[in-house]
């Protein structure tokens, strides 16, 4: 809350923000800022649980960083009751590691030398640190990378959309099954379904092979995809007709940004990017749209995977972290019973199961997922300019909400979770 306060210091100077209007903002962040702090409080805890689990293979470490600390006239080991370099050289061959309340005390004199190293570091004055600091406020004061909400909503819905369902259906797929899967796994789709269940990540592989068969038996990829782009023209047209020609004006900015994204480790973006660019602008200019979306898929998938997160347990804490009812969101999905026992095992074993059901524990975890993928993928807008970035904003922002009442209209008021508003901040 001070923090908060200084932040507010030079609007409230410069008469922009009045003492009534700071008041109600902070009364408004009330619950925000307890969760943060809260939060903090978990990590710090989890921090002392990590270090203390690797036990005497750390021990070294600890030593070396006591030493730098009381080269730097930081630490007095006798003064804090920190073992000296014999006691250390005793507990390692006891096989005995510090104690927990001895790397509490390690972990708060290593924080307070980061700070001040901080504050001397020119690095500071980048402009990504920005990025950084915002993250640690309420939403309330700083609204964070609005850019990804305002992308899946546009091209989200055409997933669920009866026009397109219906050209698919008419290339031969019967009633159209399978059409979200070789739609948009069309690009990949030539690899096989081994290939796009991968990419997919946390829909069922039984889901995706089935959707790409049916594709590979009645139809071509390219078909699929031709029947998609249609719907998305006639789509667009109907229900958000002032997008049209902006976006089309933007489509060689979007595709400049795709092609200057890296590959590495993304292969559903690749494959979207190497696909075939229609000549028609409006479609073009979407599909790029599409394809930065993949990008940030991929990145997703990759920093979930890094975690150490199954598919079904990643779609588990993603409903609790959206405050989707019981277990809909893997099950829609296709996780069945045994797959949702599995994922609560396994988040369980990380202390994030308490009672059958995701705690605050996993909903900051899943939190801080997501603050590390909208910052990795800031790079996206980075590229594309601060100008151009406003631009498309201003463009697509006031059309969401009538691509997700679609959504509503077509699918249900839970499906395209990723196109629904956030759910409050957990982490900073």
């Amino acid at each position: 809350e001070v923090n908060i306060k200084i932040a507010l210091a030079q609007p409230l100077e410069q008469g922009v923000l009045t003492r009534p209007d700071r008041a109600a903002l902070l009364k408004e962040m009330t619950d925000d800022v307890a969760r943060l702090v809260l939060v903090n409080n978990y990590q710090q805890t989890l921090a002392l649980s990590l270090a203390e689990r690797r036990g005497v293979s750390e021990l070294a470490f600890d030593q070396r960083l006591m030493q730098m600390l009381e080269l730097r006239g930081d630490l007095d080991r006798t003064v804090e009751f920190l073992p000296a370099d014999m006691e250390m050289s005793d507990r390692r061959s006891r096989g005995e590691s510090l104690t927990r309340p001895e790397l509490a005390v390690l972990l708060a004199y290593a924080k307070l030398t980061l700070h001040e190293d901080l504050l001397a570091c020119p690095a500071l004055d980048d402009p990504y640190f920005a990025r950084e600091l915002s993250a640690d406020f309420p939403d309330a004061v700083e609204a964070r990378f609005p850019e990804a909400l305002a992308s899946h909503r546009l091209v989200g819905w055409i997933y669920w959309d009866p026009v397109g369902i219906a050209g698919y259906e008419a290339l031969g797929v019967p009633d159209g099954a399978g059409y979200y899967i070789a739609t948009r796994g069309a690009p990949l789709g030539a690899a096989g379904a081994d290939v796009v269940a991968a990419a997919f990540f946390s829909i069922h592989p039984d889901f995706v092979r089935l959707g790409i068969e049916l594709c590979e038996q009645h139809t071509t990829f390219e078909a699929a995809a031709g029947a998609r782009d249609a719907a998305v023209r006639a789509g667009l047209e109907a229900y958000a007709p002032d997008v049209c020609d902006g976006l089309a004006a933007l489509g060689d900015r979007l595709w400049a940004v795709a092609d200057a994204l890296p590959l590495s480790g993304r292969v559903l973006f690749a494959a979207h990017r190497r696909w075939p660019r229609p000549d028609d602008p409006l479609v073009s200019a979407w599909l790029a749209v599409n394809c930065l979306r993949e990008w940030r898929g991929d990145t997703h998938w990759a920093i979930q995977i890094a975690d150490g997160i199954s598919g079904t347990a990643a779609g588990v804490l993603d409903g609790a972290w959206r405050a989707y009812d019981d277990d809909w969101l893997p099950r829609s999905r296709g996780a069945d019973d045994a797959a949702i026992d599995a994922a609560i095992d396994e988040l369980g074993a990380r202390g994030f199961i308490t009672d059958g059901a995701v705690n605050a524990a996993g909903v900051a975890h899943r939190q801080a997922l997501e603050d590390r993928l909208d910052d990795r993928t800031a790079i996206t807008w980075d590229l594309l300019g601060e100008e151009a970035t406003a631009a498309f904003l201003d463009l697509v922002e006031p059309v969401g909400p009538a691509l997700m009442a679609r959504v509503d209209a077509t699918a249900g008021p839970k499906w395209m979770p990723a196109g629904r508003d956030r759910p409050p901040r957990a982490s900073g």
